[in-house]
């Protein structure tokens, strides 16, 4: 079964994402959602009831960014090397589409703005449909 590609962006750059499927697609999503759990606890020690919305998304990546601090190194670079594996930043007139393939070009890719790479994760986890984003 062939998916059909989620075109999305993030800090003025656009990426395309093509849905894991079969075996992929159960370990990320039970990565993710095993992240997830202890990320809400993460959000929630940080957010107060009266926080605007931009205030505790930023709340929200803040915990995420702790989250993924607390973990080794090699769980880290292997749910970046899964979330990201399917997809390509939709390069310009001038650039070329980047295949995000690797830890290494998704380190090179978001160089100059690493705040989105977590951003762009929460994008390419709701367009594979991971637990946590049904």
């Amino acid at each position: 079964m062939a998916l059909e590609p989620k075109i999305f962006e993030v800090g003025g750059y656009r990426y395309s994402c093509i849905p894991h499927s079969g075996r992929k697609s159960l370990e990320l999503n039970r990565i993710v959602t095993g992240l997830w759990v202890k990320l809400m606890g993460n959000v929630r020690a940080r957010s107060g009831e009266d926080d605007e919305q931009t205030e505790r998304i930023g709340k929200f990546v803040d915990a995420l960014a702790i989250t993924f601090l607390e973990m080794p190194t090699d769980e880290y670079e292997n749910l970046l090397g899964m979330t990201f594996a399917n997809t390509v930043a939709i390069g310009s007139d001038k650039e070329p589409d980047v295949k995000l393939s690797s830890v290494d070009i998704v380190g090179d890719h978001f160089a100059e703005h690493k705040t989105d790479t977590h951003l762009v994760m929460l994008q390419i986890w709701e367009a594979n449909k991971l637990s946590p984003f049904e």
